[in-house]
This record gives structure tokens, sequence and C-alpha cells, in this order.
């Protein structure tokens, strides 16, 4: 099976590791992958080797239709579209799909407001259902999708996304002692769609009560700001600002707990990340996260933007150990069940929907 993943903007984020990791699975599985879009190269080894033996189309521009003569020219049985935000593309997916080519279109966030008008509407309905299909990664972002896209029932499909568990070892990485406790964050310094502010001033907050410091893995056009806002808050001696790292899972691991205190979200891949590694989370109480966190069972949820609701989350787990390891415990198992390889699977499941043959 000859397959095209392609998105118009790959970024650095989660729907840039995403595209790679379901590109290396696929290939595993026997499939012809290349990789259409603006910087689809890998950064570092673990990309690298993700990559290998993957076609990777670069230069692509953020185009739509360049983008769609690219990826009939690579005559693909299936195009993998990794459009990210709601609401659907409809610039590169219908021409696709009214020319023939069979699309798998997946989203990955869901924008609060978002309005779909009567002329996307309509485009929408032209596209063909024998030639394509709609996922989106949790049971939310479904019911959310299907209210206010309800003519998309018949394509549209949940398959919950995963990630490739990492070959890092929790018990390779020494999180020597409890004190004091160690908090990581890995995110886009953005804060239109992450809230880092809250997040610092749940650490200056609990830093009154508990020995903590934090570790802020990322970078973005906030950053200035942030770093100000911590020496404002008195923060800066126990916050470390590392900016971005080509693997952070390592930083992961050494942590007690990982954070994440954001507006908005989809399907964080860090969280599953992190548990993976035996790290539970502390997270923003928000469409995406409640997906991937039960509550007291995998980690904390705590209420978005209240800093003292995720500061008390903080004390809990730093005067608690064995209640920290227990929901990490948990959360490596959760992870487990949600890996790349059983993505993978549901993508195929659903080629197979459209008519597209394996081999």
């Amino acid at each position: 099976m000859r397959v095209v993943i392609a998105s118009r903007s790959l970024g650095l984020g989660g729907v840039r590791m995403t595209s790679m990791e379901l590109g290396w699975a696929l290939a595993k599985r026997g499939c012809d992958v290349a990789i259409v879009g603006p910087d689809a190269e890998p950064r570092g080894d673990r990309e690298a080797e993700l990559c290998e033996g993957l076609e990777l189309y670069p230069d692509a521009k953020d185009d739509a239709r360049e983008t769609g003569r690219r990826i009939r020219d690579l005559n693909p049985d299936m195009v993998r579209l990794m459009t990210g935000a709601f609401p659907p593309d409809t610039r590169l997916a219908l021409p696709l799909t009214t020319g023939g080519v069979r699309v798998v279109e997946s989203l990955h966030l869901f924008k609060f407001g978002a309005r779909v008008g009567p002329l996307r509407r309509l485009m929408y309905t032209a596209r063909p259902a024998s030639r394509y299909r709609l996922l989106v990664p949790t049971i939310t972002m479904y019911e959310w999708t299907l209210e206010r896209l309800p003519s998309h029932k018949r394509v549209l499909r949940l398959v919950r996304q995963g990630i490739r568990l990492p070959d890092l070892n929790p018990q390779d990485v020494q999180r020597t002692g409890s004190e004091p406790l160690r908090i990581v964050t890995v995110c886009r310094l953005v804060e239109r769609h992450k809230d880092v502010s809250t997040l610092l001033r749940a650490i200056a907050i609990a830093r009154h009560e508990v020995s903590i410091e934090l570790k802020i893995v990322g970078d973005g056009r906030d950053r200035d700001a942030l770093e100000s806002l911590a020496r404002d808050l008195g923060v800066s001696d126990v916050v470390t600002f590392a900016g971005w790292l080509n693997n952070p899972l390592r930083e992961v691991a050494s942590g007690h707990v990982f954070a994440l205190s954001t507006k908005l979200e989809a399907s964080p891949r860090v969280i599953l990340e992190a548990g993976s590694l035996g790290v539970t989370s502390v997270a923003s109480k928000v469409i995406g996260c409640w997906d991937l966190v039960e509550h007291e069972k995998t980690g904390l949820l705590c209420a978005p933007g209240d800093p003292h609701s995720m500061a008390e989350a903080f004390v809990l787990l730093a005067n608690d150990e064995a209640r920290r390891r227990e929901l990490g415990a948990a959360a490596r198992e959760h992870a487990k069940r949600l890996n790349v390889d059983a993505w993978a699977e549901g993508t195929l499941e659903v080629a197979r929907e459209i008519g597209i043959t394996e081999g």
C-alpha cells in the first residue's frame, strides 16, 4: 500500500512527531510511506530513526494547490491528511477526493468558537463517502464534531491516537530522593494556547509549603515574558527554561511529576509519553487532558487557570511519595494500551472501509 502522510504545516509540536511515528508504524506493516509537508525532515537522532526508510519531501510549501500536485504525482493508494485543528480541511481534501484520491483525514485540536459557514458545509457534503474518512482521537472530539457537522456521521470515526513507547527504561533514570519535588513540562511557550503563567504561579504558591523545582522544556514567542514573570514571582531560583530539546524524554523521565497547564488540547501525546516512563501528570481539566488523565487514578486534574488548584496537587504529591508512585504505575499501564501500533492498525482498518487493500 502506497501511503502519503501530508500536512500543510508540521511545525515542531505534536503533529510533527505524530506524523513521523505513524509513518514508522505503517512502514513496519509493509506500507510504502512518504511524508509531504514543510520541514518534513528529521531533527535529532530520535526523528532520524523514525524516518529511516521513509520518503521525505520537506520542500513542500504551505500551499494547497502545490501540495495537492505533489501528492498526486506520488500516486498514493491513500493520503493520510494530518489537518490538526477543527474544522476539517477543504482546500486540499476536497480536490483530492473529487479527483479520485482516497483520503483519511485526522483532527488533533478542537477550537472553541470555530464556525462552519454554509459554503464550507456544502463543500464537505461534496466529498464522496466512498473515498473519505475523518478521524478524531477522543470521545469528546467525536461528540463535538458530530454536533457541529451532523452530516459527517457517515464518515466520522473515533480512532485513539497512540505513541511509540520510548526505548528509555524508567529504571535507567535516577529519581534520587523525594526532595525537592521535580516537575517537568514540555510545551510551546505560546500563552494563547498553553498557560505556563498559571504553572509558574502554582510553583510560587507551592514552594511556601514544600521544596519544589520546575524545568520548562520548549520555546516560543512568550518565553521572554514568562522569564520576566518568573523573576517577578520570585521563583527564578527554582525554575529552569531549557529551550527546545530534540529528545526531551530523558528530562521528563528524571522528574517526579509531569505538568501541563493549558487552555486547549486535543490528545496531548506528551502526557502519554510521561506516563509510559512511569511519571504521573498534573494537568488542566480541559478537553484532551481529561481524555488521557483519569483523575486520581493515573494523575490529577486541576481547574484550568487556577494556580491554587495546581499548587494543591503539587503539595499533595510532594508529601505522599507512595501515592505518586501508584499514579505513575497506573499511567504507565494506560500508555501501553494507547500505542502507535494500535493507532496504525486503526488507520488501516479505516482504509479498508474505503476500499484500500494492503499489499
